[in-house]
């Protein structure tokens, strides 16, 4: 049977996400994201997030857009977060 090392990135990512001044819905869905993430992802975004505040924004935007889409089921919704997130990243 293996252990599933604690997720310590995952911790600093929610004090992040607790003393930012996100609603308490985007709160939420963040704890809920955080907590089914793997270690490698967790630090990825908490990287990220460090690098610059204003990826926190469109973080938690792309991540409410995208369970608006999965709940919809649109595939061109989905499309276009993924097209948004590449103009994002190239910006950068």
């Amino acid at each position: 049977m293996a252990f599933i090392k604690k997720n310590d990135s995952g911790a600093e990512l929610k004090l992040i996400i607790v003393n930012s001044k996100l609603t308490e819905n985007q709160k939420d869905l963040w704890h809920k994201f955080i907590d089914t993430t793997i270690e490698s992802d967790t630090i990825t975004i908490l990287k990220t997030i460090q690098e610059d505040n204003e990826n926190l924004k469109f973080l938690t935007t792309n991540l409410e857009e995208k369970f608006k889409a999965i709940q919809s089921k649109n595939v061109d919704t989905w499309k276009g977060i993924v097209k948004k997130e590449k103009d994002y990243i190239e910006s950068k």
